[in-house]
C-alpha cells in the first residue's frame, strides 16, 4: 500500500507489455476474441462521452484500466504454448494459498476488521477477514478466483487436493462477507452448468 503497486497502472503497463511482446499469429479471431476487444472499444467510446458531460478524468481513467484488465489478459493468454496451461493452474493456486491463510490467521488470532468494513446496520457481522489488506473484498476476489481455478482444474484433472483447495477458497470467500464475490462464485459455477 502506498506505492505503485497498490494502482491499476503497474498491471495496465505490464499487460499492455505482454499484447506488445506476445505471438500476435497465436490470437484467434474467436467470437469470445471479438466480444472482448469490442467490451474494450465500447469502454472507451463511452468513457469519452462522459468526460464531455464532465466526469472526473481520473475516474474515466481508473474505469478504463479496471474495464480493460480482463479483457486483455484473456486474449493474451490465449496465445500461450499449450504447455503453460499445465503449470498456470498449479502458479496461481500456490501464489495464492499464502494469502488465503492470512485471512484464517486473522479469523483465528481475533484480529479486529476496520470498521469502515463492518456496517452498522448488519449487527450479526462483527468480522470479514481481510488478510494482507484491509479490504475484504480484496481477499474475497482472491479466494473466488483461486477457488474458481481449483474448481475447473480438478473438473479436468481428477485431482483430490484441487477440490480441498476449492472448499478451503470457498469458505474463505464466506468469510470475507464479500457479497460481490459470492455472486461471482454463484455465476461462474451457473455458467459452467449452462455450458455443459
Amino acid at each position: 500500500v502506498g506505492t505503485v503497486f497498490d494502482k491499476y497502472n503497474a498491471w495496465f503497463l505490464l499487460l499492455v507489455l505482454a499484447l506488445a511482446t506476445c505471438n500476435k499469429k497465436a490470437i484467434n479471431a474467436y467470437r469470445s476474441t471479438l466480444f472482448l476487444i469490442g467490451f474494450i472499444i465500447f469502454g472507451a467510446v463511452s468513457a469519452v462521452f462522459s468526460a464531455v458531460n464532465g466526469t472526473s478524468a481520473t475516474i474515466l481513467i481508473n474505469g478504463i484500466l479496471l474495464s480493460a484488465i480482463f479483457p486483455l489478459f484473456f486474449i493474451i493468454a490465449g496465445t500461450y504454448s499449450k504447455k503453460y496451461y499445465k503449470v498456470l493452474p498449479i502458479m496461481i493456486l500456490l501464489i495464492c494459498l499464502p494469502l488465503l491463510l492470512a485471512g484464517i490467521w486473522q479469523f483465528v488470532s481475533g484480529m479486529t476488521t476496520p470498521q469502515y468494513w463492518v456496517s452498522p446496520t448488519e449487527s450479526l457481522i462483527k468480522l470479514r477477514i481481510y488478510g494482507w489488506s484491509d479490504n475484504p473484498n480484496n481477499l474475497g476476489a482472491i479466494a473466488m478466483l483461486s477457488g474458481l481455478v481449483a474448481t475447473f482444474t480438478f473438473l479436468m484433472r481428477k485431482r483430490w487436493y484441487y477440490i480441498i483447495y476449492a472448499i478451503f477458497a470457498a469458505v474463505v470467500t464466506v468469510m470475507t462477507f464479500s457479497r460481490a464475490s459470492w455472486i461471482g462464485w454463484t455465476l461462474a459455477l451457473a455458467i459452467v452448468l449452462i455450458t455443459k
